[in-house]
């Protein structure tokens, strides 16, 4: 049997990005008296074209005592309360997809009407209002404010975090390449060894585990158990051990990225990540405080680079920094646990950047990496088919969101969005969503129906809602239903007591540059 807390026992994780610096200071954390070796190489580098990420990515770093002071400090990080859609209908406007709110501000909605932000969703539906117009975090994002405010209304803490109470969930976007550089400070103060140099050799054992990486400088690291953070070279257990590939290309059609940068108003910074629909698929705009980190997501085979290039330039007028064009495959690995190497982050797959999915999938994978920890103190092959098959699930959840985005769009301006239904399949299980009508999708909200996955039945009622895509008529019946006879007199007073609560918390809460300059401070 492996003892996983013996001195003697070595990690080793391949790749020095974001997953590879997440994963060695995961384990540090919880195998305080292992042996830790990160392997990276320079020459390889990270895109680091900005990035975004989801409220897990919050949890985590206090999880492994990473400051978010000096992180926001360190990497030129932001505030994000959500993601803006923009002209997803082709209309030119917009919706928001937001992150949950806690219930401080929402008295007694989630007894009497259950989740706000669905029960809000439907009510616009049905009235054919704009959800932006009436849900909290919509509004805190078009004044540029967040769900923070100060706890004594001054700093008084030497560390700003403290002073900082907030009423929602957040997340941050940030420059990759810093914060691999600031994770790699305090792993390397944790007394994680770094080589630098790529792998070039694989050796292993009569039982297919790995034994030692042979590095291309002539040195060879010996290894127990090995992460590979390989991103998209998907070098171990990709080319390695040929893991089988869940391609999900006949189901999202973009395939190919250009990522850039653009100038950015350092006293206008937005909280939110942009996702704005393009002609052939959708560009990102991801604001760090100095700059935005960009890139144009399409379909290859229906534009060139040069003309995609073009339509960039025409929507965004002078960019910098085009570093690479990459293509890409959607999909994942169905087996991302292979004797003593599991693969983490883009090594595992990648779907598209669409919602910020990459490094919470890394979060769940490092976190159900400890759950069937059997795997590897006792490599229990029951245990490693468990946290394959969870993978191989989130994988598919985050799919089935993610098409349903296109799915839902009124768009027919080009063969990219009039085609879309005919020319990509559909995920089984999402057929099974799209089928309801709100009310049934609304009665599900209280059941967490696990076919969801990733995401919440609120998740789908934003998208929907954003996009015209629910029967007005239904919803409007079922949100009548909901505040009938002697509830609705009571649900009006609650309502009209929630819309003044959110007046009165947009005022009270900061603009994000005032929460920035008070960090940074």
């Amino acid at each position: 049997m492996i003892n996983a807390n013996a001195s003697t026992f070595k990690y080793t994780v391949v790749g020095g990005g974001t997953a590879g610096w997440l994963s060695a200071l995961y384990l540090r954390k919880y195998f305080p008296q292992a042996s830790i070796t990160l392997i990276e190489s320079k020459e390889i580098g990270i895109l680091g074209a900005g990035e975004g990420s989801t409220p897990q990515i919050i949890d985590m770093f206090n999880e492994l005592n990473v400051p978010i002071t000096g992180l926001i400090k360190n990497t030129k990080a932001t505030i994000k309360n959500g993601i803006k859609f923009t002209n997803w209908n082709g209309d030119g406007k917009h919706y928001y997809h937001n992150f949950a709110r806690t219930p401080m501000f929402d008295i007694n909605c989630a007894t009497i009407i259950g989740s706000s932000v669905s029960t809000v969703a439907v009510e616009c539906i049905g009235e054919g209002k704009d959800l932006s117009e009436v849900e909290l975090t919509a509004i805190l994002n078009q004044q540029n404010k967040t769900s923070f405010y100060l706890k004594n209304g001054t700093i008084k803490d030497i560390e700003p975090m403290a002073n900082f109470d907030n009423i929602g969930y957040y997340a941050l976007h940030f420059n990759a390449v810093s914060l691999a550089d600031y994770l790699k400070s305090i792993g390397i103060a944790r007394n994680i060894k770094v080589i630098e140099g790529k792998v070039t050799n694989i050796k292993c054992k009569d039982s297919g585990d790995i034994s030692c990486l042979d590095l291309d400088n002539g040195n060879t690291v010996n290894c127990d158990f090995v992460f590979d953070c390989t991103g998209f070279a998907r070098l171990i257990i990709g080319k390695h051990y040929n893991s089988e590939w869940s391609s999900y290309k006949n189901n999202l059609p973009v395939n190919r990225a250009i990522p850039f940068t653009m100038n950015v108003d350092p006293n206008n910074i937005p909280p939110y990540t942009e996702a704005i629909a393009m002609k052939y698929g959708w560009a990102w705009k991801i604001p760090v405080q100095d700059r935005y980190g960009c890139g144009y997501v399409f379909d290859s085979r229906l534009v060139s680079d040069e003309e995609a290039k073009q339509e960039v330039y025409k929507l965004c007028g002078k960019v910098t920094d085009v570093p690479r064009v990459f293509s890409f495959e959607p999909g994942a690995y169905k087996k991302t646990w292979i004797n003593n190497c599991v693969a983490i982050g883009l090594a595992a797959g990648f779907i598209e950047p669409l919602e910020a999915t990459s490094i919470w999938s890394q979060i769940v994978g490092l976190r159900a990496f400890a759950t069937y920890i059997r795997g590897l103190t006792h490599r229990d092959q029951n245990s490693i088919n468990y946290y394959n098959t969870y993978n191989s699930n989130i994988a598919e959840g985050i799919l089935k969101f993610i098409h349903f985005h296109y799915f839902t769009t009124k768009r027919t301006d080009t063969t990219f969005w009039a085609d879309f239904a005919k020319n990509n399949t559909t995920p089984s299980l999402l057929k099974d969503i799209i089928s309801k009508d709100v009310a049934q999708l609304r009665e599900e909200i209280q059941t967490k129906n696990p076919n969801y996955g990733f995401f919440t039945v609120g998740s789908y009622l934003q998208v929907g809602a954003g996009k015209k895509y629910f029967d007005q008529k239904q919803a409007k019946e079922l949100f009548e239903s909901l505040t009938c006879g002697y509830r609705e007199e009571l649900y009006n007073n609650v309502k009209k007591e929630y819309i003044s609560n959110i007046n009165s918390v947009a005022k009270r809460v900061l603009n994000h540059r005032a929460v920035l300059s008070l960090i940074n401070q």
